[in-house]
């Protein structure tokens, strides 16, 4: 089941516990002041199209939303970067 959820002009919730049809399970934006805004990114499988983890850093993502909004976000130090998985906090 895939839900979008727009929450005004600052943010966008994506749920998909299918992860299809790119392999993407949650997408998380919400716009703010620098060091305020947020990019939650959550994928698995053969669908996702990624490379696989360990990635070489620094890691840019960079999401556009159907209104032509742009949230971008890199990671320098994740906290796991091995085994297929990456996980990090936005610098």
């Amino acid at each position: 089941m895939r839900t979008r959820t727009q929450r005004g002009t600052r943010g966008f919730n994506y749920k998909d516990k299918d992860l299809d049809p790119v392999g993407l399970g949650v997408i998380v934006l919400r716009a703010g002041a620098a060091g305020k805004s947020r990019v939650v990114v959550k994928g698995k499988g053969a669908l996702l199209g990624a490379p696989t983890p360990p990635l070489a850093t620094p890691v840019t993502v960079q999401l556009r939303n159907g209104l032509d909004r742009c949230w971008t976000a890199t990671y320098s130090t994740p906290v796991m970067n091995a085994d297929g998985q990456f996980k990090a906090k936005a610098d």
